[in-house]
């Protein structure tokens, strides 16, 4: 009897009949829950437009979010509900984190509706970081900044 290899990375998925779950997450994933995850992603990403692109990440379920650049929009926990989060990194992965909440204040009927949400969020938080810098410069008067 030969025995299954292992793969080397214990967060590919294996395909086991119905299953298709990574060993590092052992929440029997299945392969119709991925099929929908990358369905939804890619309806997603075609809506939104040119450079969105699909990504999906396992983790007890099979979930997706699409990204362009700095933004990322994903199926909200609401049912048929999308967030927008941006990073502070071009690839949409976090860097310093997220720029937007997740409680909801970005989440929207449609996906563009959550980009824009997230804009608005994004430019609140700019200006107050604007006026903060210049109330900062401004007590930091005498003092080289240099």
């Amino acid at each position: 009897m030969s025995k299954k290899k292992e793969p080397k990375d214990r967060w590919t998925p294996v395909a086991r009949g119905a299953i298709y779950c990574a060993p590092a997450c052992g929440g029997g994933c299945t392969k119709a829950a991925f099929q929908k995850a990358t369905r939804e992603a890619s309806q997603v990403a075609k809506r939104l437009g040119e450079g969105w692109a699909p990504h999906l990440n396992e983790n007890l379920g099979w979930y997706w979010t699409v990204r362009k650049g700095p933004l990322q929009v994903s199926a909200s926990s609401k049912p048929g509900y999308f967030f927008c989060l941006v990073s502070d990194t071009n690839d949409g992965t976090g860097g310093l984190g997220a720029w937007t909440p997740v409680d909801g204040t970005t989440t929207a009927a449609t996906p563009e509706g959550a980009v824009k949400l997230a804009m608005k969020a994004v430019d609140a938080y700019a200006n107050r970081i604007r006026k903060a810098a210049a109330r900062a410069r401004a007590a930091a008067t005498g003092i080289s900044l240099d």
